[in-house]
């Protein structure tokens, strides 16, 4: 935790968050899910 910057850590709780919802709520699909985590995923990547 000590060398996560502040955008580092967003993106972690952003993620677990998305992760969670799509795994607990029966309304979200599984593919809005995995576009989602892709999409945080890649524009993680660009930023960082």
């Amino acid at each position: 935790m000590a060398k996560l910057n502040a955008f580092d850590f967003i993106v972690t709780v952003a993620l677990g968050s998305t992760l969670a919802t799509v795994l607990l709520s029966k309304d979200i699909a599984l593919a809005e899910g995995v576009s989602a985590v892709t999409l945080l995923l890649s524009l993680q990547y660009g930023i960082a």
